[in-house]
């Protein structure tokens, strides 16, 4: 199914500002469960894997045509086969002006496989507002599922695309939940979006 991440809100332009390189944070045990950026089954190993460089480090994407399969994070290192691609460039200028404060959704296409409940949360999770959060069972209830609380955490951890659909929207009840490619970088975006929040609200 390919999702346009970025309807309905306008994109801000990027280059404002200072920009400074940011430190790849120290990996946290803590996940969703598993790996929020795990491979969706049925991923070719013949897809190639591209580096995605932004000013907080180089991502890794893999891709077919001109939609994005899975998005990894800088430190979890994937021996790139290619990264001439406008994809590619694309994407690394979206996340760029994200990461800057300069933009809340995105364009870049991206195609998400996976059983229907964990579709159906992953089409709720573009739901959830720049720079709020909502709760586990929240989510359940929003999907039609209000005792689901935990398939909603599994439904996130095997969310491939993470930022792009934005799982780190979702928190515990008293916690911050989980993220798989670490708390930290969990605590950064939230951070992020809190700082930025009030250029992106409806007026």
């Amino acid at each position: 199914n390919r999702i346009e991440t970025g309807q309905g809100l306008g994109l801000g332009k990027f280059g404002h500002g200072e920009i400074r390189p940011f430190q790849v944070p120290a990996q946290s045990k803590s996940t969703h469960g598993r790996d929020c950026t795990n491979r969706p089954q049925g991923l070719s190993s013949r897809m190639p894997w591209g580096k995605v460089p932004t000013v907080w480090g180089t991502f890794y994407a893999r891709w077919e045509g001109e939609e994005i399969l899975a998005l990894r994070f800088p430190g979890d290192f994937r021996e790139p086969s290619s990264s001439d691609s406008p994809l590619l460039e694309r994407l690394s200028r979206e996340l760029n002006e994200y990461f800057c404060g300069e933009r809340a959704k995105f364009s870049v296409p991206v195609r998400l496989e996976g059983p229907p409940f964990f579709r159906a949360v992953w089409a709720e999770l573009l739901r959830i507002p720049y720079g709020e959060r909502v709760a586990y069972g929240e989510l359940a209830r929003r999907v039609g599922r209000p005792t689901a609380a935990r398939a909603v955490g599994q439904a996130l951890a095997k969310n491939p695309v993470p930022i792009l659909i934005p799982c780190h929207r979702v928190v515990g009840k008293n916690t911050l939940g989980g993220f798989g490619p670490g708390l930290s970088w969990k605590e950064r975006l939230l951070s992020l979006e809190v700082a930025h929040k009030a250029k992106f609200s409806p007026r």
